[in-house]
């Protein structure tokens, strides 16, 4: 089938979705208007359209809305309806920051992300929490931010299992520690980053790896070590010769030839 043909056949069905969406925001809309401001269900109508505008991929006014809806629906909004505790009081916040953040409400934001860090009902919250306080923190790049991005990265570490979350924040930590000269330790990260959740190899952080050990000012042989356990078990002798190109690129002659020479010797 032609790819205009295709696209003709997949528009309508396209449409259709988008339409029903907007059609249940209206309805839903239209129902909770309908509502006295004071009614005890008017919360939970407000936080189902609010989930909805939200889950829309809305632009900035949409984000708007859907942020006003779940302030609304967190504070009950002079209704007689229970006011939103524990984890369904942290689920709404958890979507508010998240609006926040996308409408660059920095401030905002963040105190509703300290707030989600320090509770304890939902863990997976906790850890989303800290890795949004550590990239603000990374993001305005003073000394003491560089600090607190540090902390709450390892935050992050403490509150996940395994998996990719994980390898990311590791990731991070590395960055930060490579940029302030602290290199055995932002090899250690780096290392720690080295695998995915489906235990496969993150080629960027191999490349990065590479890379951090190259600014070791040594001769090459404990880097070497490393680096030909792990091409073996990749199957990637060409790991050795990068290397030993990142130890010359660094000005680091000696360790570079002894690399080569190893290397050469292999093949």
């Amino acid at each position: 089938m032609k790819m205009a043909s295709w696209l003709f056949l997949m528009v309508p069905a396209l449409v259709s979705i988008a339409s029903a969406d907007q059609i249940l925001i209206t309805e839903v809309d239209s129902l909770r208007n309908d509502l006295p401001i004071n009614d005890p269900s008017r919360p939970l109508l407000t936080l189902r359209l609010a989930d909805l505008i939200f889950y829309d991929a809305p632009g900035p006014q949409q984000k708007k809305r859907a942020m006003a809806l779940y302030e609304e629906a967190l504070t009950g909004a002079g209704t007689t309806a229970a006011i939103p505790a524990g984890m369904q009081r942290s689920k709404i916040q958890f979507q508010i920051a998240r609006l926040a953040s996308d409408l660059g409400q920095t401030d905002k934001s963040k105190v509703l992300w300290l707030e989600l860090l320090s509770q304890n009902d939902l863990p997976d919250l906790q850890r989303e929490a800290a890795l949004r306080l550590a990239e603000m923190a990374e993001k305005v790049g003073s000394q003491s931010t560089i600090t607190e991005a540090k902390q709450y990265y390892t935050r992050a570490i403490e509150l996940c299992s395994s998996g990719d979350v994980c390898s990311y924040a590791h990731y991070r930590r590395a960055w930060l520690m490579k940029n302030e000269g602290e290199i055995e330790a932002a090899i250690s990260e780096m290392k720690m980053a080295l695998w995915d959740s489906k235990k496969q190899v993150k080629e960027e952080a191999l490349r990065d790896l590479v890379l951090f050990l190259s600014l070791r000012t040594d001769d090459g042989r404990e880097s070497l070590i490393f680096i030909e356990e792990l091409a073996a078990k990749l199957s990637r002798l060409t790991l050795l010769t990068d290397l030993a190109e990142a130890y010359y690129s660094n000005g680091n002659k000696t360790a570079g030839t002894y690399i080569l020479d190893y290397a050469n010797q292999k093949s």
